[in-house]
């Protein structure tokens, strides 16, 4: 029974090193899975995504994005945005920040909305007659 045994523990002290080289093999390649999708989708980034969406019939005359992150403050603008046309906006922020979205249509009539944001959000707002409707996402997933 006892040289059952010795051998037995013979064999698997020859075998541990094979075990823990392909554990190893095994976990770089996840690491390695993991950051190449980490990469692709912009996790981690330090950039906020603002897409603007024009669903009314209307031109927005004028789109005024006022950003305040890190203590500072910055605007973007565009000058005009013809009916049912997209614009995307994008600006870092440093870990959080905020921003105010203003846009006043071709009859003068003025809509704002406002969020709260992290590095890698990204944000749709939807100019429709009714106003401002926003979607955010924390991840592009």
């Amino acid at each position: 029974m006892e040289g059952r045994l010795s051998q037995t523990l013979l064999r698997m002290q020859h075998r541990k090193p094979l075990i823990v080289l392909i554990a190893v093999i095994l976990s770089a390649g996840l690491f390695a899975a993991g950051a190449f999708t980490a990469i692709a989708r912009g996790w981690g980034s330090p950039l906020v995504r603002v897409t603007v969406h024009n669903e009314s019939e209307g031109e927005v005359r004028s789109l005024v994005l006022d950003i305040s992150s890190c203590g500072k403050r910055d605007s973007l603008t565009l000058p005009s945005l013809g009916a049912r046309r997209t614009h995307t906006f994008q600006f870092p922020v440093c870990g959080e920040g905020g921003y105010q979205l203003v846009a006043i249509g071709s009859d003068g009539k003025s809509l704002k909305s406002e969020a709260y944001v992290e590095s890698g959000y990204s944000v749709d707002e939807y100019i429709s007659t009714a106003g401002f409707r926003s979607s955010t996402q924390a991840f592009r997933i």
